[in-house]
């Protein structure tokens, strides 16, 4: 199941273009397209090549300037649109999904509970 959501995670960050010259900051949170969405990810972590994120269920029509994280959530599996706590991805995937960046905010030590997960099984 846990593959399953990973594929599913890295093929939704799948694009056309590269947005190489956005700078990726932790705690940064980016709209990103998704098909004909967008959708709001958060950068847990950016070590060498691999950005650590959080994709967030919420779905907009047209690209966000500017969002309330108060209002972002994971939803669960059964959703029509669920996030995902923790995606390591490359870089390259991450420029993929067209980020635009949005604002930087807090990483708390719930944000990272997934990446540090991943950090023990490696």
């Amino acid at each position: 199941m846990r593959y399953l959501v990973l594929l599913l995670s890295l093929l939704a960050f799948s694009g056309c273009n590269n947005s190489n010259s956005v700078k990726i900051l932790e705690g940064g949170l980016y709209s990103t397209t998704h098909g004909d969405k967008f959708r709001i990810v958060k950068v847990l972590k950016h070590e060498s090549s691999t950005v650590h994120s959080r994709l967030y269920a919420n779905t907009f029509d047209k690209r966000p300037k500017a969002i309330d994280e108060t209002t972002l959530h994971l939803g669960t599996i059964n959703d029509k649109n669920f996030g995902i706590g923790h995606i390591p991805m490359p870089e390259a995937h991450f420029f993929n999904s067209n980020p635009e960046f949005i604002k930087k905010i807090e990483v708390s030590k719930a944000d990272l509970e997934g990446y540090n997960l991943w950090r023990q099984s490696q």
